[in-house]
């Protein structure tokens, strides 16, 4: 049986113990946070025990989910590596490129496992498109468009402060430019606009446009402008020059095809989190590689801080792969 620590116990950490507990020969062992309260409230809910030191959780657990802010991590993933635990890390897997080769190189030096938790790559609207995309029926895809909007993250103000949370573009737009670029290859060029940098930001709305070695052109939006009592939702448009897919969470979770009507519907029963979860865990149990690797990672890391980037400086960046 394996056993799983959490540190953090904010939105994420919820949502991951959610899943742990459904596992099979998993063991939720408890929980870590900085407000000793909040892991109260989870070990309440979920089971476990609350652990006032990281280390006490550490030495019950053979593998840490991390679902901190990607600024208060770099002490723990060292320690972690050092103790030959598995881990599980919440994306973006650092705030800067520099501590994410530092991290490379670590272990590079003491191999772990280790995940970073990019969960549209489990969302089954979007691997419908990828499915769709990799046995031909959409042709050469030209043009992508998809948005990720709603208020801005209510459960916790370090959302608030660029330096922590690197705004809209770091923090959501980064689903889409980690999917579309897991599923269409290395990225040629990179624009973007943005709201705003600040360290107290109220709303942020940022328009990320990439062009693809391939020649597909994906124009991506990411809202935190919305009021706070808007429903979070997200859509895609995917033309292809035999097909063009379209979706929007909040039309029953149907994808349309403009060639074929209804193309696929999922039931909403469906959590990517506990499928992403499950996947993690076999592959621990099993001694295969992790589904979603460091590298991964470090693509979508580098490619949300190019359009970070070009947002700031109003320029397009090329090359943002070399």
């Amino acid at each position: 049986m394996l056993r799983v620590g959490i540190v953090g116990a904010g939105f994420m950490g919820t949502t991951h113990a959610a899943s742990i507990v459904e596992l099979e020969d998993t063991k939720l062992v408890g929980f870590y946070d900085l407000i000793h309260e909040k892991s109260g409230k989870l070990a309440k809910k979920f089971g476990g025990k609350v652990f006032e030191n990281p280390d006490d959780l550490f030495e019950e657990s053979d593998v840490i989910i991390l679902a901190i802010p990607p600024t208060e991590r770099k002490d723990y993933y060292e320690k972690l590596i050092d103790l030959g635990k598995a881990i599980f890390a919440e994306k973006p897997v650092f705030r800067t490129y520099e501590d994410a080769e530092w991290l490379e190189q670590k272990l590079s030096s003491k191999p772990v496992p280790f995940m970073v938790g990019h969960i549209v790559r489990y969302f089954p609207e979007f691997l419908k498109v990828k499915e769709e995309y990799s046995n031909g029926n959409l042709g050469e895809i030209s043009m992508i468009r998809s948005a990720r909007v709603g208020p801005i993250p209510h459960w916790a103000d370090w959302f608030k402060k660029f330096s922590m949370s690197g705004g809209v573009i770091l923090d959501l737009a980064i689903h889409d430019i980690d999917f579309w670029s897991w599923m269409l290859g290395p990225v040629e060029s990179m624009s973007a606009v943005s709201n705003s940098f600040s360290e107290n930001i109220e709303t942020d709305h940022c328009i990320v446009t990439m062009k693809f070695k391939n020649g597909t052109v994906a124009h991506i939006e990411g809202g935190w402008s919305y009021p706070s009592d808007s429903p979070f939702k997200y859509s895609y448009e995917v033309v292809g020059t035999k097909e063009v897919l379209s979706f929007d969470s909040l039309k029953n979770h149907t994808i349309i095809s403009y060639q074929d009507g209804i193309k696929f519907s999922h039931p909403t029963l469906i959590n990517p989190y506990k499928i992403m979860m499950a996947d993690f865990i076999k592959s621990l149990k099993e001694g295969k590689d992790v589904p979603i690797k460091l590298k991964d990672g470090i693509i979508s890391l580098k490619l949300a801080l190019k359009a970070i980037e070009s947002a700031k400086s109003g320029t397009v960046i090329n090359n943002v792969e070399e």
